[in-house]
């Protein structure tokens, strides 16, 4: 009996060890990642409801700045805060846009996003609606996909 309960809490102390484990090595790959994400994003393009805006001067005013795990939206004379959580381990990665004020303030949206260098690519899903699984959208999934340029310092 003693055995047994010395093999339960054995194997209790291993499973919370690699889930701690796990844990930390996922926090550590976020705040690497963070970093990467860190800059001011240029947006090359937006697409919507399945349809690519080509509103020029929208697309063109809107900079997207990042520093740890807060960012700034500027779309013309509108500028929204907030942070964001990643979890790059993710296949793929994913993101949870947190606004501090605008019409999305208080509300998550989920999200995925995949960087390669200075190229930056985000899908979001609208307040309320499952993360995205890819990177698109149609009319009836309430997806937004941006995709952004680093601006060189």
């Amino acid at each position: 009996m003693r055995l047994h309960a010395v093999v339960i809490l054995g194997f209790g102390c291993l499973v919370a060890a690699l889930t701690i484990g796990r844990a930390g090595a996922q926090d550590d790959a976020a705040k690497n990642e963070l970093k990467k994400l860190e800059g001011t994003w240029a947006t090359v393009s937006i697409e919507a409801a399945g349809q690519k805006l080509t509103d020029e001067d929208k697309i063109k005013t809107r900079k997207l700045t990042m520093k740890g795990e807060k960012y700034t939206l500027k779309v013309g004379d509108e500028t929204v805060q907030g942070t964001i959580e990643i979890n790059p381990t993710k296949k793929p990665k994913t993101i949870d846009v947190k606004p501090d004020s605008g019409s999305n303030k208080g509300k998550t949206l989920l999200g995925i996003y995949e960087l390669d260098g200075d190229n930056l690519k985000i899908c979001l899903a609208a307040p309320g609606k499952e993360r995205p699984t890819a990177f698109g959208t149609a009319p009836e999934i309430g997806q937004q996909l941006v995709v952004y340029k680093r601006e060189k310092p």
